[in-house]
């Protein structure tokens, strides 16, 4: 052509382009070569060269040569062209290029003809718009078969099934004829609606029609009766196939694989003529979907062993979600640097389940590297990575990361605020979860489903805020469904409301009457409460109708095998050593204090001894200490469970991370647990923000005398207790006593922390003590003392030096503002005194937070001085927020009274300065007289035997208690201070406490002393757990 000039003949090389650019036997790189030698190709070169990149692995080139058409040739598209384009457009999702070409035809003057309209059709379903597809769809005057199989398939393929059939009923009374298209449309509709029934008359109508069985249409009725459940239809007319591809194949392996015909699956596989990675990847998922996710892995093992083809991509993500049940990140990690060997580009699939292996791992790190490390992000990589921060314990980090979504062109999806609600759930947002419900539908467009429902339930459920739960739950605009009811069940656990518990429960039963969940979880209120008859009844019913509780099962991972424990289990290879292992491990909790929450066993158990045994052969406690015996010290160890971890294995396991140094990430059914150095990742999430991080409230059971030795005169309280503090830290390299001041007979003393545990500590004392009094008034760390004045002080001599300064002349002063705040957020204190940290940060005072949104702190300061502060907001993202304004200022003045400066945060001008009485000196503020010890929560930092104490004990006196409280504070220092009762925190119950049966011992003087008693720690932080089974 090029000799005789035929080429230069736009017709002539239209031809020869078409040929070559529609021939099976030539490449798309040829025929762009031949297009663009072509000196003025014409209106039909374009159009095939625009078709043939529509079709390709680069659509976005054919939107790109029909822009260059447009502005280089002579041409208009017509009616040939668009369809090209629009189908190019789909392609590539290109929502905005498809309306500019829908408004392009429009102009054109064909928005009537049928093939444009039925790719518009096929345009809108694939970007997810239906109304505009079906608006189209409704305009086309004369719709012939296509246009109604596009809207048949596309409502079938995007999960409309209802719909898909709605419109197969309107072409029949339409006298339209279907073809076997429309037949594979309707039978897809039928599978994704699991309706057996249709699907079989749909089979008939096709033989009834004689309707041609071409293999397309033989693979959907095998899919629809392999997915309904059908397996003896499917097996039918699997045989009757003449032809089978691999599509057929894969859709009974399939089906065999996720209807738990395991044995059928693999025989399906190895009958395969020839395998490809469709038939692997069909029963890895099958194995990964029907919950058997070590079969999963072990298939995948066996496929990169077998080399027969290569993991793509489906491979890989039914792969890492097997990981993610089994928290197996060894093998995920290692599918992960498989991914970067193969330089596999990360699309939104593989992304998101590698952030949700990661996650559910327990390593929010790297799962947050790999959502850092894309560039595109979908509606599933967030919600992914919302999911994960929130099931971590981080929902301040998860609404965060909700907001930042939104800075993006990403819209939430029904999925995303599931994600966020469970976020606000787990991290105590109350206030966060209410409001991004409420904005669901007004703001974002999307109903609340049952599921968003649920989750308010649970939000407030767990908050203790049961009533507004009830209310919540009876304003419903949906009917509620057992999930709901389940919610509100799981609460009346956490609160022990029997009466609202047994509601629920009923209520859940009428909806789902085989849930054995519900029998559990109330059968579980009744044991916390001590109701066995309650328990008993609730076993013998599940006994009758034959329901059966799911028994708790641990998994730890080691060197990628994944070793399974139950309650009780003795089946391990290494069971002599893991028993071994355990005892070793209780009795060194018990060196330290540590005491069995038995109120944890929800069965009745009468012997101590066997109480003690049953919680002991709880699954988690066998993986824990497995996991100690076979990884390295430098490696955490994680630990699923398919149950909620009970409250004393919640215990032992922050016990054993501060005795052995060791991480322990601990996955229970709802959420995780991080252990190291004695505390959870949880422990504080619905908590409010006490100063200096509270975490500690031990309650010490000690003499009335302090039992100190002291030369006459008896001492003052602050003597005593300054006193008891050098005890305390006399194994301190740092000064044993740093400050000290008393205010009203209330002594603060300021130490360093223990670096051991305090044992032996022996005090002896004279019985006129006795008649010292201990006040009852609680004292928090914002107490802060005077940091001016040095003591030192024997025991020897009982003596104790105070070295004061010219700045000993003080006025107490309590400062407090009325602010809402999140929980995670903490207000500081800080200004140009020393005791307010002479503008320094990192010695910022911390406020209290109270009921009612009060922060408050008090503190001595000298008289007759001008005081410069500011309060500042520590946000839970560490970020620092200053009051704004001018700096705030007060003048100290002497006085008998308490100062009490009222601040605004943001009005300078509404600052109030009061005097408050103090309390009388002759005021009764004795401890009560039977008050037994309370712990509220465990710091294993400071855990303290005091089994070598005695209690000194006269007629008509009664036991105090003095508390030692460890604010886990940032720079090392504790306070020490009388109290007489818990401090109520807000959704937590405070735990209890046995006290050794009295014994009489005489002593020399001829009097009754009480035995020496070993402190009794326990902890408690309303990780309910869903009983394991151990008999």
């Amino acid at each position: 052509m090029l000799r005789t000039g035929l080429f230069f003949d736009p017709h002539s090389a239209s031809k020869l382009f078409a040929a070559s650019a529609l021939s099976p036997f030539s490449s798309l790189n040829y025929a762009r070569k031949v297009f663009d030698q072509i000196p003025k190709p014409n209106l039909y070169t374009w159009n095939t060269l625009i078709r043939i990149y529509a079709s390709s692995p680069e659509p976005l080139q054919g939107i790109l040569i029909f822009l260059r058409m447009i502005h280089e040739s002579p041409y208009y598209p017509n009616k040939f062209t668009y369809p090209f384009v629009i189908k190019a457009a789909a392609e590539t999702f290109s929502s905005s290029v498809g309306e500019a070409l829908h408004g392009m035809v429009i102009k054109a003057s064909l928005g009537e003809d049928v093939y444009i309209s039925n790719s518009l059709i096929h345009f809108y379903f694939s970007c997810g718009d239906f109304d505009s597809a079906y608006r189209v769809f409704m305009m086309i005057g004369e719709k012939d078969v296509v246009s109604w199989n596009s809207m048949i398939t596309g409502f079938a393929q995007k999960g409309r099934a209802e719909k898909a059939l709605e419109l197969f009923e309107r072409m029949e009374a339409e006298s339209v004829k279907p073809n076997d298209v429309t037949m594979v449309g309707v039978l897809s509709a039928c599978a994704k609606k699991l309706d057996l029934e249709f699907g079989r008359w749909v089979c008939s109508y096709i033989e009834r029609n004689g309707i041609c069985m071409n293999l397309t249409l033989s693979n959907a009725m095998l899919d629809m009766y392999t997915k309904c459940g059908s397996l003896e239809d499917a097996k039918r007319l699997f045989d009757m196939m003449e032809e089978k591809d691999i599509v057929t194949w894969t859709t009974m392996l399939d089906g065999y694989a996720k209807l738990g015909e395991h044995e059928a699956a693999r025989q399906v596989l190895d009958s395969i003529p020839r395998q490809d990675i469709a038939a692997w990847n069909a029963l890895i998922s099958g194995y990964e979907q029907n919950g058997k996710p070590k079969e999963a892995l072990s298939i995948y093992h066996e496929l990169q062993q077998s080399k027969i083809v290569k993991p793509d991509e489906i491979t890989l993500v039914s792969t890492l979600s097997a990981c993610a049940q089994l928290g197996a990140m060894d093998i995920g990690s290692s599918i992960h640097a498989y991914i970067k060997e193969q330089d596999i580009k990360l699309n939104c699939h593989l992304t998101t389940s590698l952030i949700d292996m990661y996650s559910k791992c327990g390593d929010v790190k790297k799962a947050l590297e790999v959502f850092n490390s894309v560039e595109r992000r979908d509606i599933f990589v967030w919600s992914a990575m919302i999911a994960g921060l929130a099931m971590n314990g981080q929902g301040r980090a998860a609404i965060d990361l909700f907001a930042r979504m939104q800075e993006t062109t990403i819209k939430p999806n029904s999925v995303t605020f599931t994600n966020v609600l469970c976020a606000c759930s787990h991290a105590g947002l109350v206030k966060e979860g209410k409001t991004l419900f409420n904005q669901m539908e007004p703001v974002y467009g999307i109903p609340p489903e049952v599921h968003h429902y649920s989750c308010v339930v649970d939000i407030l459920g767990r908050a203790g805020h049961l009533e507004e739960a009830v209310e919540f739950i009876q304003k419903m605009s949906i009917d509620p469904s057992a999930s709901v009811w389940g919610a509100l069940l799981g609460a009346c656990q956490i609160h022990g409301n029997i009466e609202l518990a047994e509601q629920a429960c009923s209520r859940l039963l009428e909806l789902d009457p085989d849930n054995h969940g519900a029998y559990v979880l109330l059968s579980n209120v009744y044991a916390k409460t001590g109701k066995w008859d309650g328990v008993s009844r609730l076993r013998k019913h599940m006994r009758l109708t034959g329901l059966k509780k799911e028994q708790g099962c641990s998994t730890i991972e080691v060197n990628g095998v994944i070793h399974e424990f139950l309650a009780g289990d003795s089946s391990h290879p290494l069971s002599k050593e893991i028993y071994s292992k355990l005892d070793e491990i209780v009795m060194r909790l018990k060196s330290v204090g540590y005491v069995p929450n038995k109120s944890h066993l929800l069965q009745l158990i009468e012997e101590d001894d066997m109480q003690e045994h049953a919680l002991n052969l709880h699954s988690e406690r066998l993986a824990i200490a497995f996991g100690l015996l076979n990884t390295e010290a430098s490696q955490p160890i994680r630990i699923m469970k398919n149950l909620r971890v009970c409250g004393d294995c919640h215990s032992v396991a922050k016990l054993v991370s501060r005795l052995y140094d060791r991480e322990i990430i601990l996955r229970d059914r709802f959420r995780f647990h991080h252990f190291s150095g004695g505390n959870c990742s949880l422990l504080t999430q619905w908590l409010p923000q006490f100063p200096r991080n509270f975490k500690l409230s031990v309650y010490i059971v000690l003499p009335l005398a302090l039992c100190l030795q002291f030369k006459k005169p008896p001492p003052t309280m602050e003597a005593l207790t300054k006193s008891f503090a050098n005890i305390c830290s006399k194994d301190q390299t740092t000064p044993t006593l740093l400050s000290s001041t008393t205010f009203l007979n209330r002594s603060y003393i300021n130490f360093p922390p223990f670096s051991n545990s305090i044992s032996n500590v022996k005090l002896l004392g004279d019985s006129n003590l006795l008649r010292n009094r201990l006040l009852k008034q609680p004292v928090a760390s914002s107490h802060f003392p005077s940091r001016h004045s040095k003591v030192s002080g024997s025991l020897e001599t009982g003596g104790t030096e105070i070295q004061k300064t010219e700045r000993s002349k003080t006025v107490h002063v309590k400062l407090q503002l009325q602010k809402e705040c999140s929980f995670g957020e903490q207000l500081l204190l800080v200004g140009n005194d020393p005791i307010l940290g002479m503008w320094n940060l990192s010695s910022a005072i911390p406020l209290t937070w109270s009921e009612g949104h009060l922060w408050m702190v008090e503190m001595d300061l000298p008289i007759d001085l001008s005081i410069h502060f500011k309060l500042i907001l520590k946000q839970s993202s560490g970020d620092l927020l200053w009051q704004p304004g001018p700096d705030r200022t007060f003048q100290t003045w002497e006085t008998n009274n308490t100062l009490v400066i009222t601040e605004d945060w943001e009005n300078a001008e509404a600052q109030k300065i009061t005097e408050e009485l103090l309390l009388s000196e002759n005021e009764d503020l004795l401890v009560n007289q039977c008050m037994e010890p309370t712990v509220e929560s465990v710091n294993t930092n400071n855990l303290m035997t005091a089994k070598d104490s005695t209690v000194c004990k006269e007629e008509e006196e009664s036991f105090h208690q003095i508390t030692l409280s460890d604010e886990n504070q940032s720079d090392g220092e504790m306070w020490l201070g009388y109290q007489g009762g818990p401090v109520l925190v807000p959704g937590i119950t405070p735990p209890e406490t046995q006290m050794d049966a009295e014994k009489s011992l005489p002593n020399e003087m001829g009097k009754t002393l009480s035995p020496e008693n070993s402190l009794e720690l326990t902890a408690d932080d309303q990780n309910m757990p869903e009983a394991e089974a151990t008999s």
